[in-house]
């Protein structure tokens, strides 16, 4: 089984102080099997998320799916992320946060 990597969690930007943290979340990839198709990560990705509302009683405040690359953003508190992180499809959540120093 492979390892679960955690981002940073950030405390000192305004998203944070708004509660909301902007993340990626990496969905673990199949075992045995080529690159998942688009349909297959839009599935999971709803399916990820459905559980982690259900979990939280949460909701988050926007999701974005790359279908392309088996992840998806989402923008929620730290209670969301954590129960994302917490499911078997998840293979890692990395915060988004640039901090207030720009890298251009």
């Amino acid at each position: 089984m492979a390892t679960r990597r955690t981002g940073n969690k950030p405390d000192n930007t305004a998203s944070a102080h708004a509660g909301l943290i902007d993340a990626v979340v990496f969905l673990r990839p199949l075992a045995g099997a080529a690159a998942p198709s688009p349909e297959l990560t839009d599935a999971t990705a709803t399916a990820v998320l459905s559980q982690a509302v259900t979990a939280t009683g949460l909701q988050p405040e926007a999701t974005t799916v790359f279908s392309h690359l088996h992840a998806f953003s989402v923008r929620a508190p730290q209670t969301f992320l954590d129960a994302l992180e917490a499911s078997e499809e998840v293979a890692q959540v990395q915060s988004n946060d640039l901090g207030s120093t720009p890298l251009i």
